[in-house]
């Protein structure tokens, strides 16, 4: 419970079973051991007074259950990572025990990811988009790393226009459609859309692979709102929602945060309601639907966080790779299996985050020519 609420992952009524528990006496060296490691963390300090920390936590307990989840997890101010593995929080093995002085070895410049995008125009021009690129193309406007269509008439007879937005490895970006949709994309990703709409057809555009955030504008003037990808379409109205869809995946994950949203995979169609996710996979084609305990940890990324829960090393060094534009490799195999729970800034450098999984003393890091080893 502890866990969650320092992960920002509590719901309401977490928040008020953990008042309770925190008063009840035979709680507290728990209780204690959990505050004393997110003090040190945060604080980087020796002294602890752990009836301060007490009253300051049922403080913020206190604070935290008169705002909405929502609000809670768009201003998550948690920069550290909260690691274990399943054995090591059944043994209160916290990092205030472990050896804080031990830091990665790094031989290669700086590893950080940034707004960064590659825009294709429908005449096959490549312009990159970065933080000083000036872009003078009628109808868009590209100001604070953020591209935005106007909603230009078309003419009835022209063709639709089609740009793509690829995102590289080590990039995240965002782009608001003609029709005021809104769309946060992950690193490696690329998105096929329309530079325009036809009225009364459905607004179509595609996800070719990687991660993406939609914020869908329900607008009259048009049909319904669909995005392919690889086998599997959805159609919604009104609706925010995540897809997942790297090619590593091998499968497809839609995740409904507010709205209406249906599902089809080329043979049915499921119909999601909020806080629920679809699988689809691209080997056998199969659908389920699944319910989503903790949709911050589902859509952290377009926060700025990195949120792992009962993550494998693999898993985690697979995000962090795409997001810093980093290699891995294993020395000890074993080392991949590893579970890690925790939620960190994405703006913090690569060798931050890897210090704190190191702090464990399960693992080891070494950087050299932007391929993390670990050993």
């Amino acid at each position: 419970m502890i866990l969650k609420y320092l992960s920002k992952s509590a719901s309401a009524d977490d928040l008020s079973q953990l008042e309770k528990l925190v008063e009840e006496k035979s709680n507290s060296s728990v209780f204690e051991d959990y505050i004393r490691t997110d003090y040190y963390i945060n604080a980087s300090l020796v002294e602890f007074d752990s009836d301060e920390e007490k009253r300051k936590i049922l403080e913020r307990i206190q604070q935290t259950k008169n705002q909405s989840l929502k609000r809670v997890y768009k201003y998550v101010a948690i920069f550290t990572l909260l690691i274990a593995t399943s054995y090591l929080i059944y043994q209160k093995l916290f990092i205030s025990s472990v050896n804080t002085d031990q830091n990665i070895v790094v031989q290669s410049d700086n590893i950080d990811g940034n707004q960064k995008a590659i825009l294709t125009l429908e005449n096959g021009d490549i312009i990159p988009l970065e933080k000083n690129t000036k872009l003078n193309i009628s109808g868009i406007v590209y100001t604070n790393q953020k591209l935005v269509y106007q909603n230009l008439s078309k003419k009835k007879n022209d063709d639709i226009k089609y740009h793509n937005l690829t995102i590289p490895r080590g990039g995240q970006f965002f782009i608001q459609l003609s029709d005021g949709t809104q769309i946060w994309l992950n690193s490696e990703s690329k998105l096929k859309y329309p530079i325009n709409f036809d009225k009364g057809q459905p607004r179509t555009l595609e996800l070719l692979y990687g991660e993406a955030y939609f914020k869908v504008t329900n607008d009259s003037s048009t049909s319904r709102f669909e995005v392919r990808s690889h086998i599997q379409e959805i159609s919604v109205i009104g609706t925010e929602f995540n897809l997942k869809a790297y090619s590593s995946d091998h499968k497809l994950y839609t995740t409904l945060v507010e709205g209406k949203l249906a599902v089809n995979n080329g043979t049915i169609t499921e119909f999601l309601d909020p806080f629920q996710q679809s699988i689809v996979d691209l080997n056998d084609s199969e659908l389920k639907i699944v319910k989503v305990e903790d949709i911050f940890n589902e859509i952290a990324w377009k926060e700025g966080y990195f949120s792992f829960k009962s993550k494998s090393l693999q898993e985690i060094m697979e995000t962090l790779s795409r997001w810093y534009d980093a290699d891995y490799e294993f020395k000890n195999v074993d080392k991949m299996n590893l579970k890690f729970t925790g939620v960190l800034d994405r703006e913090n450098s690569i060798d931050y985050v890897l210090n704190y999984i190191q702090k464990t003393n399960e693992i080891k890091f070494e950087i050299r020519d932007k391929t993390v080893i670990i050993e």
